[in-house]
């Protein structure tokens, strides 16, 4: 009788099981008959209860002792025995099993000797090398890189378990940072998901074999603003880890059960959704030749939108005081409304900042000269000065002013345009300005997203016409638009004025059913950049119905180009955008089950 033994993981975890094989060989010449084989599990293990397998008979009553008995083994023949256990942290844990009775002898080995040692071919022995170790490592990607503002993203997290041990109880952490929301309901993979206190999210992954690997996912929105470096690290395992501490991340991932991925914000084109102020004559009661989107003059020097009547103001600074304007947006007129003055009737000039507030109707102006808070009467433009200056950092040189209605109540912010480009918050009883940041920029503007997305994001301008967002957080300045010829006195963003109506060109689609693609097919159009047309083909292999519809980045359609049932063949699609602001925008195909998406530049 020859006897062999083996474990299916002869380095393991401590607390995993494993699996010890017997396999007992007859190499004749005659066949064996009532042979008994005893394995004798040591306390390096913990029998699993009930998993004797093989033989004509098996008992593990007097575990962790194991007995099996083979009523009869043919010449050549061979039998298959196994059991499970559970490796323990301490003990012995070399297992040995023979052959311990039979009716025949055995020419080269005795029944039931065995000392701890195998020496002869009827008993063998098997270890296991605990390992109280798993190297886990986690990789992190994003399906879209440059997402736009608005989009939903997913984000995938991929464990592998190098071993040289099965990790148990895994527990992978994820902190979704503030420039995303969390799409409720998302997560997926793993054991088991908690999503209950998002931003954070938890998955349990049981067990992970050395050498396996399991998926994780989740997806969120972008927001306009905020951190978009999302990391997310193994925070808790049953075993070590020989090379990371779980749940120790800080934000810069240097473990490998640890990584990030990070989204770049694509923004909708600014430069277009503007207005900027222009020239005032002085004296004239209608200005003619003011325009939207241009730099003509220096004489305005701020703007304020009320977007409960629909009113912007602007100011002109003059000699001895300011003039306070009404722009009609249908007619690019200004109507003047008076000159600032105090109640005894001093004239208030250099005025360089207007803000509206929509939660109390009120406008407020600051003096360049002192820093000087005021309020001005929208119909008398009249003004009353706050007690006290805004003392900055660098002397009188506020330039921008707005109020973020994203908070309640609202908050006035101011900007500085020289020094180190501080921001203030502005107390409107007081006066008294509190220093929040320095952006190391210089801004002449600011202003603050009101819709969608862009509800709350905060932008600052340069005389430059550089624009760029500031993030609420530790605001830092990223460019996201740039045009020299305007100037960035009198920001109001459009998404603060009401929609002014727009048409779209004609469309001109031509076909060549003979042009047969053998697969559904969308092409990048041509030109891209273009102003204001641009050609787009696609093909249909087959007679299906189709739509080719335009959007903006914030999901809104503005263009239906193709709707209708369209036979095999390749299409051109000519599309004239002349109603359309610059900016980013997709083209969708849908035909059928198929839908395909490709992006396009406005340019003009």
């Amino acid at each position: 009788m020859r006897l062999i033994k083996n474990v299916n993981h002869p380095s393991a975890s401590i607390g995993s099981t494993v699996t010890f094989t017997i396999t007992l060989n007859n190499d004749g010449p005659d066949a064996a008959t009532n042979v008994e084989v005893k394995d004798y599990l040591p306390d390096g293990y913990t029998y699993v209860a009930g998993s004797i397998t093989g033989g004509t008979s098996n008992s593990d009553a007097t575990a962790p002792t194991l007995i099996w008995n083979i009523a009869s083994l043919a010449n050549g023949d061979s039998a298959v025995l196994t059991l499970k256990a559970v490796v323990n942290p301490t003990g012995y844990y070399f297992n040995i099993a023979e052959v311990t009775a039979r009716d025949q002898d055995d020419p080269d080995s005795s029944p039931g000797n065995a000392n701890g040692e195998p020496v002869e071919d009827d008993e063998d022995g098997a270890s296991v090398t605990p390992s109280d170790e798993a190297d886990l490592s986690l990789q992190k990607a994003v399906d879209n890189p440059t997402a736009g503002v608005g989009s939903t993203v997913t984000f995938t997290l991929k464990v592998t378990n190098d071993g040289p041990g099965e990790a148990t109880n895994v527990m992978i952490g994820d902190v979704i940072p503030s420039g995303f929301t969390y799409v409720a309901a998302s997560i997926t993979g793993g054991d088991a998901q908690n999503d209950a206190g998002a931003p954070t999210l938890m998955w349990t992954i049981n067990s992970l074999a050395n050498g396996g690997s399991t998926d994780l996912s989740f997806q969120a929105t972008v927001n306009a603003s905020g951190n978009y470096l999302n990391v997310a690290q193994v925070t808790a395992s049953d075993q070590t880890d020989p090379d990371s501490e779980t749940n120790n991340e800080n934000g810069a991932p240097y473990e490998d059960d640890e990584d990030d991925a990070i989204v770049t914000p694509v923004f909708e084109t600014i430069v277009d959704k503007i207005l900027y102020a222009g020239t005032v004559v002085p004296g004239d009661k209608a200005l003619k030749g003011f325009k939207i989107g241009k730099h003509i003059g220096d004489d305005t020097e701020a703007m304020a939108h009320d977007p409960n009547t629909g009113t912007t103001y602007l100011i002109s600074n003059r000699k001895s005081t300011s003039a306070l304007f009404k722009l009609d947006l249908t007619t690019g007129k200004a109507y003047s409304i008076g000159f600032t003055k105090t109640s005894n009737g001093k004239g208030v000039r250099d005025i360089n900042s207007l803000a509206f507030n929509q939660k109390t109707n009120e406008l407020y102006g600051i003096t360049v000269d002192d820093n000087r808070l005021l309020k001005i009467n929208t119909t008398t433009a009249q003004v009353t000065m706050a007690p006290n200056p805004i003392t900055t950092s660098s002397g009188p040189d506020l330039e921008g002013a707005s109020f973020d209605h994203s908070v309640e109540p609202p908050v006035l912010y101011v900007i500085s345009e020289y020094g180190n480009g501080e921001i203030y918050t502005v107390d409107l009883s007081s006066g008294i300005g509190t220093q929040v940041a320095t952006t190391e920029l210089h801004f002449e503007g600011i202003e603050f997203g009101t819709n969608g997305p862009y509800r709350g994001v905060m932008y600052g301008i340069s005389h430059f016409g550089q624009l760029y967002t500031i993030n609420r957080e530790n605001y830092a300045p990223t460019l996201v638009a740039m045009d020299e010829v305007i100037d960035g006195e009198g920001l109001v963003l459009r998404d603060c004025v009401p929609t002014i109506p727009k048409t779209i060109g004609a469309v001109e689609e031509t076909s060549d059913e003979a042009a047969v693609p053998t697969e559904f097919v969308l092409e990048q159009n041509y030109p891209n950049p273009f102003n204001p047309s641009t050609t787009i083909r696609f093909g249909v292999p087959e007679e299906t119905h189709v739509t080719l519809k335009v959007h903006n980045l914030l999901g809104e359609e503005v263009a239906t180009l193709v709707n209708g049932l369209k036979p095999a063949g390749s299409y051109n699609v000519t599309f004239d955008a002349h109603g359309l602001p610059s900016g980013v925008y997709l083209y969708v195909l849908q035909a059928g089950e198929v839908r395909y998406t490709k992006r396009f530049v406005l340019m003009k």
